[in-house]
């Protein structure tokens, strides 16, 4: 399990930008990451990645770690970025 702190070692200043098509509860109910085109910094990664909201399909949460990886890979770090994740080579 990764903890907020360890997204943010991981991905440095990287934001990964995601066309979010569910809204991200919080626990309260109130909506932490809306529906569109986001982005989803190192310290949102956890919420937007996480196990569902109560009352959220755990399909929405599969569906939200796809487009966060998709997203990723297409466009990886530079090498040499501040993230631990740069491309090597």
């Amino acid at each position: 399990m990764f903890y907020p702190a360890d997204w943010e070692n991981i991905l440095g200043d990287v934001v990964v930008v995601v066309d979010n098509p569910d809204p991200v509860p919080a626990d309260d109910g109130s909506i932490l990451i809306p529906v569109g085109r986001v982005d989803v910094a190192p310290a949102d990664t956890p919420a937007f990645l996480g196990r569902p909201a109560t009352g959220e399909s755990a399909l929405s949460t599969v569906v939200r770690q796809q487009l966060w990886w998709e997203s990723l890979l297409a466009s990886p770090p530079p090498s040499g970025s501040a993230s631990g994740c740069g491309v090597v080579g």
